[in-house]
């Protein structure tokens, strides 16, 4: 199976990367070690790589076309040329971008099947996105919201199938009349020695891109209500109005703040904390629940709860985005080492039973098997 994947920024080249790059980056590897043959087209890279298996592809020169004009008049057609010439069996693209409608027109027009994959409930959503920018402009709405209306028509509605990560996206979804299929965030295993099972240092782990939609200002209420507990926070601040409430966080002396982290420095330092803290306006489903229930750390979320997990307490809680009803959960955890063991072991399990990276193979392939 020929596969093409896009993708604004790589998870193989660390550059502006989050959630939905890891996704596509495990996807990839997968599949690659699967036999299958993958070429990731990014716009973050000059000249072509190979790593892992995977074919890393330049979408178009970055120093070609008209300045203010080339993104139409030359990149998107560069694109176009290269997935209806590669001749693909799928064409796989995750979350909400502006090359989204091109890329699923030129791989209908080259019969491959178009897969768009949600990355966060807001992909679907309008108001979500919207309302997770709060300080914006009147004018950024408006271009935001022909955006989001452009990759709605151009992309949602005309792809061969869309892809959910949770219920209610599926449900979003469907008032399209389009084809969903399920298909899980996977989660890859690592060797977890001795250097991960340390005393726990923090009470309570936070990461994310320090940005509006991911409830920093939830967050900083929570941190200044909360100081006999101890927070480590991992994140890049992404604005000047986010930096402000960045400011108000870190001066309490209750706070351990990381701009960055390697992957392998977070994993770690979720093992060492009690429980994972999301404070999200809206998910699709956040890697760092699946990074820290295998690591046996229990999630309390604000407002995300993908599929209901979070509903009886078996992995951690989701406070429906009450503050008072979080401050009570997160204290509550935190009184019992043996629930927190408990909900651990339960954790580890599901992620590894039901977000095992070999069912994303089986996902892709039965897709081409049926739409072909």
């Amino acid at each position: 199976m020929r596969v093409a994947i896009v993708t604004s920024s790589s998870w193989f080249t660390r550059k502006n990367v989050g959630g939905a790059e890891k996704q596509i980056y495990y996807i990839s590897t997968v599949l690659a070690d699967a036999g299958h043959s993958v070429d990731l087209y990014t716009m973050d890279i000059e000249e072509p790589q190979y790593t892992e298996g995977v074919n890393i592809i330049p979408a178009w020169n970055t120093k070609k076309g008209i300045k203010f004009f080339r993104f139409y008049t030359y990149r998107i057609p560069c694109l176009r040329k290269k997935i209806i010439q590669g001749e693909y069996d799928l064409v796989y693209l995750r979350g909400y971008s502006i090359f989204a409608p091109a890329t699923i027109s030129a791989a209908r027009n080259s019969r491959a099947v178009s897969v768009i994959g949600l990355a966060n409930d807001h992909n679907v959503l309008w108001s979500y996105w919207k309302n997770a920018h709060p300080k914006k402009s009147i004018i950024w709405h408006i271009i935001e919201w022909l955006k989001h209306t452009h990759y709605r028509k151009g992309a949602l509605q005309k792809a061969d199938i869309v892809g959910v990560q949770n219920e209610f996206q599926g449900k979003a979804v469907s008032s399209y009349n389009q084809k969903t299929v399920f298909i899980p965030n996977i989660f890859i295993p690592y060797e977890q020695d001795s250097s991960y099972f340390i005393e726990k240092e923090t009470d309570i782990v936070w990461v994310g891109r320090f940005r509006f939609i991911k409830g920093i200002q939830q967050l900083s209420e929570i941190v200044a209500r909360l100081p006999e507990l101890s927070f480590s926070i991992v994140g890049k601040c992404m604005g000047m109005n986010e930096s402000e409430i960045l400011k108000n966080i870190v001066k309490h002396n209750n706070v351990k703040y990381y701009e960055y982290l390697s992957n392998n420095e977070v994993l770690k330092l979720i093992h060492s904390s009690k429980i994972l803290l999301n404070t999200s306006l809206c998910e699709g489903f956040p890697n760092t629940f699946l990074e820290a229930w295998y690591a046996r750390i229990p999630v309390i979320s604000l407002n995300s709860d993908p599929n209901g997990l979070l509903r009886t307490g078996a992995l951690g809680y989701c406070a429906k985005g009450s503050i008072e009803t979080i401050l009570h959960l997160i204290r509550k955890m935190l009184k019992s080492d043996e629930t927190r063991k408990n909900t651990g072991l339960r954790s580890k399990k599901y992620v590894v039973d039901k977000h095992n990276p070999t069912t994303i193979v089986d996902i892709f392939e039965k897709i081409v098997q049926d739409d072909r």
